[in-house]
């Protein structure tokens, strides 16, 4: 049987463990593994991918006396910020993190220290998605450098990323299934048995890899380069044997 916390790709688990199944004798049937002595195997798949889409940190910070100077400057500089990249076509805007913190003076003998004036931080995540794959990263350069060039004083986090990821989850799975089929196999032939069939499969949780790294302030035209990230899907799979 196929785990019902199976869930996340249901028709594929389906195929892949009657597929499975056609790779041991004709006489045997699948059946659930209660008390039944089973081998016990666990596959792993991955595929390296190229990406089409690009999460990017972009933030303003600002220093004032009063709490209320540090919140109109930070608002005042991420405006010119947001009114920058909103010129830019196809991107998607979401505030992330908007914090004030007080600075505090140097401890003195006697003295506890004080506070002497507040930062502000405005956190935005950039999101463009769907780019051809050779405009990737001259996309993610110019979002950058409009970003800096428009008042932002701290850019990076850069993730690179599939909008569409199904695909090659599909063929990390089927990667995996087939792992685990072959050690089962193995472990088999090492103990002198024969498998009788698939009676259990799970698959395991998907991880994504995907590319990224920071920036820090920097000149205009900001050189980036876009590699392969990595999807990867697991499975743990119980094969009865004679």
């Amino acid at each position: 049987m196929v785990s019902r916390n199976s869930l996340k790709h249901p028709l594929l688990i389906a195929a892949l463990a009657l597929g499975a199944l056609a790779a041991v004798p004709a006489h045997a049937a699948p059946e659930d593994a209660g008390n039944r002595s089973v081998i016990i195997a666990r596959g792993s798949g991955e595929v390296r991918v190229r990406p089409d889409s690009v999460h990017i940190d972009v933030g303003t910070d600002a220093q004032a006396v009063t709490l209320d100077d540090a919140k109109s400057n930070v608002s005042a500089a991420m405006g010119k910020v947001l009114d920058a990249l909103r010129a830019l076509p196809g991107l998607t805007l979401e505030t992330r993190t908007i914090r004030f913190s007080p600075v505090y003076s140097s401890a003195k003998e006697g003295r506890a220290p004080s506070i002497v004036g507040f930062t502000a931080s405005n956190r935005v995540l950039v999101t463009a998605q769907n780019i051809p794959q050779a405009d990737l990263a001259a996309r993610a350069a110019r979002i950058v450098d409009v970003a800096l060039q428009s008042g932002a004083n701290d850019v990076g986090g850069l993730d690179f990323f599939l909008a569409d990821p199904s695909q090659a989850e599909d063929e990390a799975l089927t990667l995996a299934v087939q792992s685990a089929a072959s050690d089962a196999q193995t472990i088999a032939k090492a103990a002198g048995v024969s498998l009788a069939g698939l009676v259990w499969l799970e698959e395991g949780s998907a991880a994504h890899a995907p590319r990224s790294f920071s920036l820090e302030a920097a000149a205009a035209a900001t050189p980036i380069a876009v590699g392969d990230i990595s999807i990867e899907s697991s499975v743990t799979a119980k094969y009865a044997f004679h």
